[in-house]
């Protein structure tokens, strides 16, 4: 299979997407045009860290649709996570990650009340709250869904952690690079595990119905770092 080429977009470490570094197609011209340029003396290229161009080699080599390949999601950067405020079925508001600071904490975005595989997953967090916290993890979701939407989903299943609403799907994707169906317009699937200092440690996109975080490996992932960090 023929593959289009790939070039780096050159993405600085300031940038606030959450975890995301974007991979663009270049021409061949732009890419001489580079190759010259780090050729010529005092002229300096970003580092590219050996994780990151194996993910990119490997993904050269195995037919991954095209979108992926134009827009690779690097996770686990320890970029900073960019302010979202999410609004709370009864008028409050969750403003993150600073709502979150001091605490290890897991974002998630769900596709709507109407998606099973979303369900499962919201369910399986709540059945999960007291091991979270017992390694100081809090959980925050948010989706499209309308305030009313929203209140009965946490009444189904008895959601005891903060659940937006009326989020701004295209907005929200600009912000963390989560993928976002056209019509009707819903947030795909989409997790993050932040560190205490409001650092993206993990990043998970999903681009449909399956494939997202669970508790498990977030609880298992949070007291791994606490063992080590508690030992260094």
């Amino acid at each position: 299979m023929s593959l289009p080429r790939v070039a780096l977009a050159s993405p600085a470490m300031s940038d606030t997407r959450w975890g995301c570094v974007r991979w663009k197609r270049g021409s061949a011209r732009s890419s001489a045009r580079r190759r010259v340029a780090a050729a010529r003396p005092g002229v300096s290229r970003p580092a590219v860290p050996l994780s990151l161009r194996i993910a990119l080699s490997l993904s050269l080599r195995i037919a991954l649709p095209l979108r992926v390949i134009l827009s690779l999601r690097i996770a686990g950067l320890g970029i900073a996570a960019p302010a979202l405020t999410v609004a709370l079925p009864g008028g409050g508001t969750l403003h993150l990650p600073g709502d979150l600071t001091g605490h290890f904490g897991v974002v998630l975005f769900y596709r709507g009340s109407w998606c099973p595989y979303c369900n499962a997953q919201l369910s399986a967090f709540q059945r999960s709250l007291d091991s979270l916290a017992d390694v100081d993890i809090s959980v925050v979701a948010l989706s499209v869904d309308d305030e009313a939407t929203t209140g009965d989903l946490i009444a189904r299943h008895g959601l005891q952690f903060p659940v937006g609403h009326s989020a701004d799907a295209d907005a929200i994707a600009r912000a963390t690079g989560a993928f976002v169906n056209p019509d009707p317009p819903y947030l795909q699937s989409t997790g993050f595990v932040l560190d205490p200092g409001g650092r993206v440690i993990v990043s998970v996109y999903s681009s449909g119905a399956i494939g997202r975080l669970v508790p498990q490996d977030v609880i298992g992932l949070a007291g791994y770092l606490r063992e080590h960090s508690h030992a260094s």
